[in-house]
């Protein structure tokens, strides 16, 4: 059976101060910020029923990226469908994110190895601003590569995007 799932999706800000983003790039200030956004999965021609929440929050220099995913289905032992979501949590302070500012947009990078071999997730999230702080995303684009050493083979997803501030999504 087929139901509609309605997101709601706001994005805020939240201004203190601004700060440095690190050595790579000492001129440019990070700016305090909460950006979030929607997205599904593509791989190849395929998109995929899971949805995930990017949730992006930066302040004094630090930044945490969380990653919330639901609907994604996997047959359960007695050959049903099921899903469990699933948080992951990635931040500077723990040195597996990279976050960089260009004036425009926030460029995200999250490095991650297991087990089945090395994970890369790269963002871009292009924001408005208002009196001169990020308020809401205005773009976006992302991909995930994978070098499973388990399959022996290469796995790349890009991101897209939900468009509006509601989605009705048919799963």
């Amino acid at each position: 059976m087929r139901t509609p799932l309605t997101l709601v999706m706001l994005s805020v800000v939240i201004v203190v101060t601004t700060s440095s983003v690190g050595p790579a790039e000492p001129s440019r200030r990070l700016p305090d910020l909460l950006l979030k956004v929607a997205v599904r999965q593509k791989q190849g021609s395929r998109i995929d029923q899971g949805i995930h929440l990017f949730e992006l929050f930066c302040t004094g220099g630090r930044c945490a990226l969380q990653v919330l995913s639901l609907n994604q289905c996997f047959a359960t032992s007695d050959g049903k469908s099921s899903f469990h979501p699933k948080i992951e949590r990635f931040s500077t302070q723990e040195g597996n994110l990279k976050v960089t500012d260009t004036g425009s947009a926030v460029d995200v990078e999250e490095i991650n190895v297991d087990v089945g071999g090395r994970s890369t997730t790269r963002l871009r999230m292009g924001y408005a601003k208002y009196a001169g702080q990020p308020l809401y995303v205005t773009s976006f684009s992302g991909a995930y590569v994978k070098q499973s050493d388990l399959l022996k083979k290469v796995i790349s997803i890009e991101y897209i995007p939900l468009q509006g501030a509601f989605t009705s999504v048919d799963l």
